[in-house]
């Protein structure tokens, strides 16, 4: 819905200009009014308003001094201009703004209902071309590098019908060749300080830092997985069966303690590293990646940046989960489930169970416990909410205690992910079951408050809706616009004071919210086609 501010001093040209927009306008209003240019600045610093409609000639701030500063602290709202004088030197600082437009009093109401019509139009048309520029150039920056950590969760996943193949590389941009081995590299990405920033943004630096310190003679490929995982792909430009694989890791591992360093001192970032020193061919990658998921995860959080050789781990024997750690981050994701906080919750889920996908026995005690404390977590929720029957017709919950449904810890990790989308799906129901509610709170309060200034803001609070929100829904769920439902029930419940009772047709409009015989009349007519007068001397009811 569009908000429309009218400044004016005199009160009935207000009324006049509130009646004609709320009537006679195509669009939905919620309209606004102020008498002066004070209260105008007062009722801009509490509400958006998309256009504004102001008279010029005004005692203290007049319309000028209004539109300057509405130009400066909300640049996107369209100011139109209203005067009754052809004063040429006003009208000069008026035209020589483009964006502003100015009508005369006197031009007639066709003309005001265009001007202001045509001002809402231009600030639709600016705002679709702004996004269209601003979605244009995230996707210039975004589009191939989540395209390339699709593929590659693809690969890590195995969601791929077939091994990866250089054209599968190649539709992404990802500058690997597939029919030779490949050298990887895996980063758990810690932040300093417990310091904040958006995650791009943070991948962005970290790839600066890669581009700037790994030599020309290595071909590198980097994503990111997770949020805080860093993925480096790494073979020579120079491919053929005499390729000193030793040489071009010693190479690029001496440019990742340079990149370390300097994420760590200009980033406040601990890259820890995992490697392999020897390469390995793409269909061993998911298999590599998740080995050196676990080694990271089992050496805990470091304060300087490691590389962790995985071949060396590989002597040691391989140890178990951290399911202590794991265990712990359980109320954080059951409150985020409680929240419905959804990418939250998926995001800790998933950076808990990715241990899981390195373990090759079934049997690992630490697994199961990882396992069944996650399991024991969605069975309380469940049955806390009673959602047990209507989950059954989306997945079988039998398998949430049954390891042995899984024929491994990456089909199990899997079924807690479709659990949790069935989860999100009926919850989702429930969330429309609650919006029906609260349109019958909305529809209630209009009922019983009748009488009163219905504005879309308050009818939001009613509701608990953002206006944007309770606008869009109501038009969605009843088929008409909240002012024209308003404007509908009013009209109703004068027609049956007009029927029914002998008050004065001055007090019927008071009683059903107009405060004004000229705004009751012209509603009135508008949707019976009588005025009241004609209505009731039609309508009366003889016993009366």
């Amino acid at each position: 819905m569009n908000s429309l501010l009218i400044v004016d001093d005199e009160i009935e040209i207000l009324q006049w200009l509130k009646d004609l927009f709320s009537y006679e306008c195509d669009r939905e209003l919620d309209v606004y009014t102020a008498s002066s240019g004070r209260k105008a600045i007062e009722l801009l610093n509490h509400m958006r308003f998309d256009v504004v409609l102001t008279d010029i000639k005004m005692p203290g701030m007049d319309g000028i001094k209004l539109y300057r500063h509405i130009r400066e602290n909300w640049p996107m709202a369209r100011v139109v201009f209203l005067t009754g004088y052809r004063d040429h030197e006003t009208l000069y600082e008026i035209v020589k703004n483009r964006e502003v437009r100015y009508v005369l009093k006197n031009e007639g109401d066709a003309l005001i209902l265009k001007t202001v019509t045509d001002a809402f139009k231009e600030l639709e048309q600016t705002i679709r071309e702004k996004n269209r520029q601003l979605q244009q150039a995230r996707i210039v920056e975004k589009a191939i590098y989540w395209l390339q950590k699709e593929r590659v969760e693809q690969i890590l996943y195995r969601t791929l019908d077939k091994e990866p193949s250089q054209q599968m590389l190649d539709e992404v941009e990802i500058p690997i060749q597939a029919d030779y081995p490949v050298l990887m590299f895996t980063a758990r990405v810690g932040k300093k300080d417990n310091q904040n920033g958006q995650s791009f943004r943070i991948h962005a630096q970290v790839g600066e830092y890669i581009k700037e310190y790994m030599p020309p003679s290595l071909r590198v490929f980097y994503t990111f997985p997770d949020s805080d995982t860093l993925l480096l792909l790494i073979q020579p430009r120079i491919l053929d069966e005499y390729t000193d694989w030793r040489k071009n890791f010693s190479i690029a591992k001496g440019a990742l303690e340079y990149i370390q360093n300097g994420c760590e001192e200009q980033l406040r970032l601990i890259l820890s590293f995992a490697v392999f020193r020897e390469p390995a061919g793409m269909d061993r990658l998911a298999e590599r990646y998740w080995e050196c998921r676990g080694g990271l995860i089992r050496m805990g959080e470091n304060e300087i940046p490691v590389i962790l050789d995985m071949e060396e781990v590989e002597k040691w024997g391989r140890p178990s989960i951290d399911s202590r750690n794991i265990i712990s981050k359980i109320p954080i994701l059951s409150g985020f489930l409680e929240q419905r906080r959804k990418e939250e919750f998926y995001e800790l889920l998933k950076n808990m169970t990715v241990p899981l996908l390195g373990v090759r026995s079934k049997n690992d005690t630490a697994a199961l416990e990882v396992y069944f404390n996650i399991s024991m977590m969605f069975l309380k929720y469940i049955n806390i909410h009673q959602l047990n029957e209507r989950l059954s017709f989306h997945i079988a919950l039998y398998k949430l205690t049954r390891t042995d449904e899984h024929k491994d810890w990456t089909e199990a990790v899997q079924y807690l992910f479709d659990l949790s989308d069935a989860l999100f799906l009926v919850l989702g129901s429930e969330e429309e079951d609650r919006t029906d509610l609260a349109m019958k709170r909305i529809e209630s309060y209009i009922h019983t408050h009748i009488d009163s200034d219905l504005t879309l803001n308050r009818l939001a609070e009613v509701g608990g809706f953002n206006a944007s929100y309770l606008s869009r829904v109501f038009k969605q769920t009843h088929a008409c616009n909240l002012s024209e439902y308003i404007t509908q029930e009013r009209i109703k419940k004068a027609r049956k004071y007009l029927s029914d009772t002998d008050l004065k047709i001055l007090k019927v409009a008071e009683q059903v919210g107009y405060y004004s015989a000229h705004s009751f009349t012209r509603a009135f007519k508008t949707c019976t086609g009588l005025s009241p007068a004609e209505y009731r001397s039609r309508y009366r009811r003889t016993e009366i």
